[in-house]
């Protein structure tokens, strides 16, 4: 199962519970991606979106977390992939 983390405004891995939860996950037999968004202190959608596409796994077993901002990319990446993920957090 997959599992994607996206971070939020001026934010980034080491941030908060994120590694946390990667690390626990990791231990479960989950595939995490956990990414450095690109220019986090100024996020843009228009900038995340394509980096979010075409780096992260999106599938029937996809779990997708988002803190803050986070939260608009995973709406924008399900707006724009054609497949039902498992869960969204």
């Amino acid at each position: 199962m997959n599992v994607n983390i996206f971070h939020g405004t001026g934010s980034n891995p080491d941030h908060f519970w994120f590694s946390w939860l990667k690390r626990s996950l990791e231990q479960k037999d989950y595939n995490v991606w956990l990414p450095q968004l690109p220019n986090a202190d100024k996020p843009s959608v228009a900038e995340w979106l394509p980096f979010a596409l075409k780096n992260g796994t999106y599938d029937e077993q996809t779990i997708l977390v988002g803190h803050s901002s986070g939260c608009a990319l995973i709406l924008s990446v399900l707006e724009n992939i054609k497949v039902k993920v498992k869960k969204v957090i």
